[in-house]
């Protein structure tokens, strides 16, 4: 997988619910906590995640829960970089469709 990521011009980040949750370390930790590091740019589609619940608990730093709720503290920086950096894009729902 890093070796794909490293010969890649960008990664296509799906932000579903709970992608950056602490038991998916494949997805935070050895692909795009690495695509980061590599400074490789990210396009990042949002389906069924959560862009409106704020978190408060760091009244300097509000942010979306989706970026700390059950994400590996060492990966809530990039997390929180994602969203709050990144332009997103939002995929429709099934039932938007219909």
């Amino acid at each position: 997988m890093q070796k794909g990521v490293r010969e890649s011009a960008t990664v296509l980040l799906l932000l579903s619910e709970r992608i950056f949750h602490r038991d998916r370390y494949w997805v935070t930790d050895k692909e795009v906590g690495y695509a980061m590091d590599l400074g490789k740019p990210l396009l990042c589609i949002g389906h069924d995640f959560d862009f409106s619940e704020k978190c408060l608990a760091m009244a300097e730093s509000p942010h979306l829960c989706e970026s700390c709720r059950e994400v590996k503290p060492t990966f809530q920086p990039y997390a929180r970089a994602i969203i709050s950096a990144i332009e997103c894009v939002s995929w429709p729902s099934q039932r938007d469709l219909t």
